[in-house]
């Protein structure tokens, strides 16, 4: 009877783990680029939005990818789990 009761619990706790595919660590940051030259929105000083993922691996190293703006909310959904 008690190892039914577990493995019904056991049962229960996975159900409620999250996909490890939709899990993601890191930041997301919205940065602006600026051309230098050729440009006249970057030299109005509006410059392009653009959306980051940066990620800390060992020993402090950080890589940063960039997001498409139809991506953010699933990023943002994924950061979250």
């Amino acid at each position: 009877m008690k190892q039914k009761g577990r493995k019904r619990k056991r049962d229960q706790l996975i159900s409620q783990l999250l996909d490890p595919s939709e899990m993601l660590r890191g930041s997301l940051l919205e940065r602006r680029i600026r051309h230098r030259r050729g440009c006249r929105k970057c030299a109005r000083g509006e410059g392009h939005p653009v959306l980051v993922l940066t990620v800390t691996f060992g020993a402090g190293k950080v890589r940063p990818w960039t997001v498409p703006a139809g991506k953010r909310k699933q990023v943002e959904r994924y950061l979250g789990n």
